[in-house]
């Protein structure tokens, strides 16, 4: 599906959206849920976190136990 949204010249933010949907059936993931699960694990700090993920606001919210939408 991915090859295709590409194929397709569909947005980045489809695609990103595909493959935070994939993390759990396909073991995708984007950057920023990598950061979230270093994070998770205590592997990382908060502002180490927050510093490089690509949307720090959303990754915040998934921090404090909140749905990104």
């Amino acid at each position: 599906t991915v090859r295709e949204f590409i194929e397709e010249a569909r947005s980045f933010g489809d695609i990103v959206k595909l493959m935070e949907e994939g993390h759990s059936a396909y073991g995708m993931q984007t950057f920023d849920q990598a950061l979230f699960d270093l994070w998770n694990a205590g592997v990382i700090a908060d502002d180490i976190a927050l510093d490089a993920a690509t949307s720090p606001k959303n990754l915040r919210l998934l921090m404090e136990g909140l749905a990104v939408r």
